[in-house]
Formats: structure tokens, sequence, C-alpha cells
């Protein structure tokens, strides 16, 4: 599955829809950046469909998992040009990476949804190709967290090129050739303090996948405020997500809620969960679902519209009132809620919105994103579930070397014997002494663990063995 630098380009030209701005210039030597506005940030056109991210993010997610699966060569190629691809346009002396939109690279415009979105994907892509030691990936989940971040929680959405330098204006072109102390001294390009929810959701959801394989506790801490910032001050729970987090003190407007906000934020509790094991995030979760299906469910398909306002014609006068991204979101966020919940109708809802994208022939089935959603629906997942109680720190300990294993398609559930006790019951094991790890592909289990210093050496060779072999019901390792 190699890909031509062309077919790069092209997908890259196709998939990105970001607007670039002028943006405004700051002097100083403040470290971070001044906390002030651009005057001039984008605004969303009428027809914004949600997250725009170039489709190399998406196609390296998708050949690293073909590639965990095959261990050929050719996608082990594919991999290292889609990771060189990535890292060309990476700041190597503050991390992050340089808008993808300008396809001459000109621009030294970072966007934090495109930091993010890098930081997982390489992450994963060296776990999987055996060269972790690549830099890369750290580098942009620490800008995120560095350069991005809002002292109360979420991120702002872009960092600008240019800025006035000793002698008048200097375009981010000039000013990042600059090394760190040189660029210090000059100043800092300002930011776009706009916090977009659908970007938000989208860079935690990604930071902490990404800080699960880099070890990042700074990141872990980041993304997780940000979850929270979005449900303290743009969520309700009847209208769902707002589009913008408003400032602090402000009020957030839902007046034209969106599909895509509130998709990614259900993707983003589902990581939240499985990173802290707090069923609120779950639960969380399945209230926005619930809440799409309410709001959004179109009356003549089974897809769910982009606006709320579309949800009783099936359209609005929107290019994109389909809005195929946003419920491939839905697939991936239904996909998962049944394998945690074992909630058929999850199960039953997400293959409804595949039949139906595949007798519209969907080409968003056969971009990166699809082809990964439909792998992902194909293939049983490793589902790593520590069950303890959430106040013995045995049981977090157990869950963070869950989470540091390394298995892109994989779910982690943390199980109180006594608060999910129902959750408990129907699962094919029962609590003990210590706070034990069970991992499981289908039917197959592994032995128990209750070591955190056992979990990478017992699992990886049950992994090995039953990850991609046929199932084989009722079988067990233990």
């Amino acid at each position: 599955m190699k890909l031509s630098s062309a077919n790069f380009a092209f997908a890259i030209m196709l998939a990105v829809s970001s607007l670039l701005f002028a943006g405004c210039r700051g002097r100083g030597a403040d470290f971070p950046p001044p906390e002030k506005p651009l005057p001039n940030a984008p605004v969303e056109s009428e027809d914004d469909c949600g997250l725009a991210a170039p489709e190399v993010f998406s196609e390296l997610s998708y050949e690293t998992l073909v590639y965990r699966k095959e261990k050929k060569e050719d996608v082990l190629r594919s991999i290292n040009e889609l990771m060189g691809l990535i890292e060309s346009r990476a700041d190597a002396e503050w991390g992050g990476v340089f808008d993808f939109a300008d396809a001459t690279g000109a621009s030294k415009r970072k966007i934090l949804i495109e930091s993010a979105l890098a930081a997982r994907v390489l992450a994963a892509a060296a776990a999987a190709t055996g060269n972790p030691e690549r830099a890369a990936a750290a580098a942009a989940a620490d800008y995120a967290v560095a350069f991005l971040a809002d002292p109360q929680g979420g991120f702002y959405s872009a960092q600008e090129s240019g800025l006035m330098g000793p002698d008048g204006e200097m375009t981010g072109e000039e000013f990042y050739k600059l090394p760190d102390a040189a660029r210090r001294k000059i100043g800092m390009p300002a930011r776009d303090k706009t916090m977009r929810v659908a970007d938000n959701a989208a860079a935690a959801a990604a930071l902490l996948r990404a800080s699960d394989v880099l070890s990042r506790p700074a990141v872990e801490t980041a993304a997780l405020a940000a979850v929270e910032r979005i449900l303290s001050d743009a969520w309700s729970d009847d209208s769902g997500a707002a589009r913008v987090i408003p400032p602090q003190g402000e009020k957030p407007d839902f007046s034209e809620t969106r599909l895509a906000d509130n998709a990614l934020l259900a993707r983003a509790l589902i990581e939240a969960y499985q990173t802290t094991g707090e069923t609120k995030f779950l639960d969380k979760a399945e209230s926005v679902a619930a809440l799409i299906h309410k709001n959004f469910k179109r009356a003549d398909a089974p897809l769910f519209s982009l606006y709320e306002s579309a949800n009783s014609s099936g359209g609005s006068a929107t290019a994109c009132s389909s809005d195929l991204f946003s419920n491939l979101v839905v697939v991936s966020v239904l996909s998962d809620l049944y394998l945690l919940t074992d909630n058929e109708d999850y199960k039953t809802r997400a293959d409804a919105l595949v039949a139906s994208m595949k007798a519209m022939s969907s080409t968003e089935l056969f971009s990166a994103l699809g082809r990964e959603t439909l792998f992902r629906m194909r293939h049983k997942p490793l589902m790593m579930v520590v069950v303890g109680s959430k106040k013995d720190p045995a049981t977090a300990a157990m869950r963070s070397s869950a989470l540091k294993f390394f298995e892109p398609l994989k779910l982690v559930m943390t199980v109180d014997p006594e608060l999910d006790a129902a959750i408990l019951e129907r699962l094919p094991y029962s609590a003990r002494p210590k706070p034990t790890l069970f991992a499981c592909v289908d039917t197959a289990c592994s032995f128990p663990v209750d070591d955190p210093a056992e979990t990478e050496p017992k699992t990886r060779v049950f992994v090995d063995r039953h990850m991609f072999a046929e199932p084989q019901p009722g079988k067990l390792a233990f």
C-alpha cells in the first residue's frame, strides 16, 4: 500500500480547509506567549462541516493498524514515508507541526488539532514499527500543552506565524529558522485564543491516546482539563455541546449545535474513561450518544444531520447537512460503547449507519478514516480490564500498566467490585484479593496479572498469539 508523493499532496489539498490569516504582531520576550487574542482570528463559514484535518494523519493511523496485523514490508515503507512527511513539518525547537494547508511549506502557523493528531499517530506508528525513540511525537504533544493550553483548562486553536522582529515585520519562515534563545529574545507569535469545542475534544482524545505511549503526565492532565472545561462551560443536557467554549464568565451559545462537536466530545469522553477509570466519563459518553440520537436523527435515513435544526427534514441549506465525517465518528463511538457496556443497541445503530453509507456508495468509507473505522469494526479489540477498588493505589498502577501496553486496537476498563458490581457480573471473571488485570480477545483470555511489572511480558505473549487469530469460542487461557 505504498503511496506516492503525488498522492500525498493530492490527499492533503483535498482534506484540509484551513483559513490562513495575517494575525496580529507581538513584541516582547515573554514566555509562554502573551495572553491576548488575535483581532482578526478566522471566522467559521456557515457551511463548516466540523473538524478539518489533513488526511495524512488518518492515513498513518490506518496504516499502523494494518501493519500491526500483517507486518508487511510495503506497509512499513508507507508508514515511514507518512511519518517523514509529518516530521518534515515539525518545529525541531519548540515542537508542534506547521500548517499542512500550505503545500509549499512556507506558512509557519501552528494549528492545535494538527499538532495533537501528529502526537497521537506518530507515537503509535513509532511504537508499532519498533523505533519509539523518534522524538517528534513527544515534541508535538508537549507543544500543545506549553503553548496552547488555557490556564483554566482547554486549548487555544492556533499560534500565528509571523511577528515584529528587530528590523520590522518578520515572517514565520524567518523566525522559525532561529534557535530557541534567539526566538525568545525577539518575542512570540500571538495565538488565536478561540476555543472551539470540536478542536478541543479531538485534541483531548488524541493527546490522551498519545500520553499512553509517551508517558507524559502533563499532557494527560491538560487533555483531561480540556474535557472537563467543555462539560463545565460548553455543555447543556438539553442542547448538547456548544460550538465554542466561551471566555470564563460568559454564557455559551447553544443557538446552533452541531453533530461534529457532540460526536467528538463523546469520543474524548471514552478516552477519558479509559485513562482515569472514572465511570462518570463513560456515563456522560452514553448521555452524549443518546442526545445525538434524539437531536440529530434524520427522518429519512439512519444518518445523523449536521445541525440540530436539520433533524426533522433530513437536511438543511448547508452543503454538508449529512456530514459523513461526523457520522463516521459516531460509528466509532457507538462501536466502543457496545464493547464497554455490552448494550446491543449501540452495535445495531453502528451497523445501520455503516449500511446506510454503503447504500449511498459514500466515498467517505474509502477515506482513511472510513477504512480505519471499518477495520476496527471487523476486528475484535484487546479488552484490558482492571478489577479492583478504585480507592486502592494498586488499581491505578495496574491501569497505568494497561494504558502503557502498546496495542492500537485496545480498550481499557476499570471495574470496582463494589461500585461497578453490575458490570462485573456480566464479565467472565471475578474479583481477587489484589487488583488484577485481565486481558481478553473475544473469548480467549490471558493469565491474570496482579503485578504492573508483569503486564508487558505476560500480555505480549498472549496478544501475539491471539490478537488476529481466528476466534476459538470457549477457549480460555487460564
